[in-house]
């Protein structure tokens, strides 16, 4: 989509001034979720012929190679790295000068990610000797480039997105795997200021006050010095009771310039942190008196926000001065912890007293750009724990993109409630783009549909809009609803049946059955982390031997960690499981199982291709848990805007505003596209795709798989007629593989029923099996 007139885009291309030649276009912004899938990109880069001038973006947490700075995180490395380039006293920044006369093409030969500049950074261009700065090598690179590949933050992020200057002016913006953009831009515009951050800003803002006490009194100044700067009463009082003085004469005197590290001021007065903490105090007051004693949730109209914080005198003309102090008071308190050498105490996140400055001017900013109708305000309790099992993407918003909630200080000592500034249009973020210039929007994934949706809820017109076949041959693709297990028990994961014993049995034997027929990798997921440990639970503690044992006498099992190291570890085990089986296939198991969830790390962005993903099976649709606060008033947004918009009853696809039931069926759906996508990941792959859940079987539901697989997935009335299907599926398949990668032997073909047509299946307990299965009923005691 075209997000800014040609005419427009023209004119800046031509007078750009930043050394580029006008006829080499417009700069592109490739933008991904990870930086893990960017340097998949650059590696496809490599292989190709394009040599354009490069970068690529990161953080200092992911560049640093300084000896100390790199130690620390957050504000504290940033202070320290601030320090020591003033000072020209860290070497690696004093090389990128001599570095860049030396090499000006640096990454245009052969394309670089950030481990290339890390490794760079550390040992110099022979080895061994001082490297350029990584960090601000990477941002003199964005200078020059003709592509820039970064994460989606630098784009969407309002604070990050400064980093990049004036170069969106014109641009071609591309966002690779685009199908979480809605919620991406969402919570990008939007925060959460839960009661244990603001406990811990209002310990950070005593901190400070007692830092520079310390200072003053080195310094022989009297502690009351311009503490008339910030006279006013969080209450309103005339007196000062602890929130504050009494006049309302506030001064914005080092509103835009502040910081305590500017030369040209001398360092800001003790007192004005102290009033700092009474406003937080007080603020942290107003929240709890909101929801009453009974703590109950309150949702109203996003500008009720700004006539509570009207009541505490913070309004646009004092939010600078507010903002000047919250961040001397994280330079000072991060500039004690990079001179001692100890990691920030926030950790990545930085100070919770800098993010609830940056959180009062996201919503300042969308009341300038008159867009809060587009939000809503919620004083309420803390869902963010235990929500992300369920719904995934529906967590990230400002307070919640920075690690871990520690113990608060404050009055409440962190227990009330979060006050919560919710954004429910990703238009507020597209259009800020709009306002950048950038020329051009492209959004890219293999789960994009339906498209229109998309349209309605950025808020852009997009002109282009295709949707292509899948690469592979029909006969490369099985897929099969299979509504029952092998004792004929019905499989739905709704909230009615997946706590129950029976179902969680029969979901087991579905597993148990696929993990002898399939051969190699086999991904099987499940709609929350929830529902997954509840099953694994089961199997591990039912049945002589356990289900849990059955399926590891066929399959290595790793269950997905909710960690980031414990899942690097998690995929490693997997993929060493995949060779072992390879290599030995004489040794009983014929593959690997990996147990994972939708939304999670293995349903994006982890590429399965050819043996390490035979097979997905998919136990159930991840809907989002509707008693979730942000789910049900997004719903309501939607369904209110759809009737204001005057086309209750049209469909979005025909150009009406999309009602919050399809928000909720199509957010669950992509996150089940996602999943299956791991089948097939090249044109010579194969796999299949088994849909253990029998809502799959309903029309409607089917209707929004991805385009490539509708054709592909049969339903089937019984266990036994599904699983003969895909043994034989299987055996034609068989040929299509190398014999050396091939782990199917006659051992396991043995195990699948010799025949041309059977596939023996197993049962816990009762009853055999109906349809085209040959053997009934092996190896299950009654669980």
């Amino acid at each position: 989509v075209t997000v800014g007139p040609d005419a427009r885009a023209a004119a800046a291309a031509a007078g750009r001034g930043d050394d580029r030649a006008p006829d080499r276009g417009p700069l592109i912004v490739y933008a991904s979720r990870t930086h893990s899938q960017l340097a998949q990109v650059i590696r496809e880069l490599r292989a190709t012929r394009y040599r354009p001038r490069m970068a690529i973006m990161g953080s200092r947490q992911q560049m640093c190679v300084h000896k100390d700075v790199r130690a620390l995180a957050g504000a504290a490395q940033n202070a320290a790295c601030k320090a020591r380039t003033q000072s020209r006293s860290c070497a690696h920044h004093n090389e990128l000068e001599h570095f860049r006369r030396r090499q000006p093409d640096y990454g245009r030969d052969d394309p670089v990610d950030i481990e290339d500049l890390v490794k760079l950074g550390e040992r110099g261009v022979v080895g061994g000797g001082c490297g350029p700065c990584p960090y601000f090598l990477s941002l003199d690179m964005y200078q020059q480039a003709d592509i820039v590949f970064m994460p989606y933050n630098y784009v969407i992020d309002p604070a990050m997105r400064d980093v990049l200057g004036d170069r969106l002016d014109g641009a071609v913006v591309l966002f690779d795997e685009a199908h979480n953009i809605e919620s991406v831009c969402s919570d990008a515009a939007g925060f959460d200021i839960p009661a244990s951050h603001l406990a811990q800003a209002i310990d950070e803002a005593q901190q400070a006050f007692e830092a520079a006490c310390m200072a003053e009194e080195r310094a022989g100044v009297e502690g009351d010095r311009e503490a008339a700067g910030l006279r006013w009463n969080a209450r309103g009082k005339d007196v000062d009771d602890g929130y504050g003085g009494g006049d309302v004469g506030a001064s914005l005197n080092r509103g835009a310039e502040g910081g305590a590290d500017a030369r040209s001021q001398p360092p800001r007065p003790a007192a004005e942190y102290k009033q700092l903490r009474a406003l937080l105090l007080a603020l942290e007051d107003r929240i709890a008196a909101r929801v009453g004693r009974g703590g109950e949730e309150l949702v109203e109209p996003g500008e009720r926000l700004f006539e509570l914080l009207a009541s505490l005198k913070i309004t646009e003309q004092t939010l600078e001065m507010i903002k000047s102090i919250a961040t001397d008071a994280a330079s000072l308190l991060a500039g004690e912890a990079a001179a001692i050498g100890r990691r920030s105490r926030s950790r990545a996140s930085g100070y919770r007293i800098n993010e609830l400055a940056e959180a009062l001017e996201l919503a300042f900013r969308a009341r300038r750009d008159g867009h809060v109708r587009n939000f809503r305000l919620r004083i309420g309790a803390d869902e963010s724990r235990g929500v992300h099992d369920a719904s995934g993407s529906l967590r990230g918003t400002a307070s919640s993109r920075g690690g871990v909630v520690g113990k608060g200080f404050g009055a409440g000592h962190g227990a009330g409630p979060t006050l919560s500034f919710w954004c429910f249009s990703p238009s507020v973020t597209m259009s800020h783009l709009a306002e950048k210039g950038v020329k051009s929007v492209i959004l890219t994934s293999g789960t994009l549909s339906p498209m229109s949706s998309f349209a309605s809820e950025l808020g852009l017109n997009f002109r282009v809009r295709l949707e292509n076949p899948h690469v592979v041959a029909p006969h490369q693709v099985w897929g099969g609803v299979v509504p029952v297990g092998p004792s004929g028990k019905k499989l739905n994961s709704t909230y009615r049946f997946r706590d129950t014993d029976e179902y969680k049995s029969e979901l087991g034997n579905v597993v148990v059955n696929f993990a002898r027929i399939v051969p190699d990798g086999m991904l099987v997921f499940f709609p929350s982390y929830g529902v997954m440990r509840a099953c694994v639970e089961h199997w591990r503690n039912t049945g002589t031997p356990s289900i849990w044992e059955r399926i590891c006498a066929s399959k290595h099992a790793v269950v997905e960690p909710s960690g980031k190291e414990e899942f690097r570890e998690a995929f490693k085990e997997f993929n060493d499981a995949l060779e072992v089986a390879g290599s030995n296939p004489a040794g009983g198991r014929n593959g690997a199982a990996f147990f994972a969830v939708c939304r999670g790390k293995v349903s994006e962005g982890i590429d399965f291709a050819d043996k390490a993903g035979r097979c997905v099976v998919l136990t159930g649709i991840p809907y989002a848990p509707k008693a979730d606060a942000k789910v049900r008033i997004k719903r309501s947004f939607l369904d209110a805007n759809r009737q204001n918009n005057g086309n209750g009853n049209a469909g979005h696809g025909k150009g009406g505003t999309l009602s919050g039931e399809e928000w909720y069926s199509q957010g669950a759906m992509r996150a089940v596209n996602q999943a299956l996508g791991r089948v097939i990941r090249h044109r010579h792959d194969y796999g299949a795709v088994v849909l253990a859940d029998e809502r799959f079987a309903h029309g409607n539901v089917r209707a929004q798989l991805s385009v490539w697989l509708r054709p592909a997935v049969q339903p089937f009335d019984t266990f036994g007629k599904a699983a003969a299907r895909l043994t034989q599926f299987f055996k034609l398949r068989a040929g299509d593989r190398p014999r050396s990668a091939d782990p199917t032997n006659a051992a396991e073909r043995s195990r699948d029923g010799g025949g041309d047509g059977g596939a023996r299946f197993e049962v816990l307990g009762g009853g055999g099996a109906t349809g085209g299965a040959t053997g009934g009923v092996t190896g299950g005691a009654a669980g």
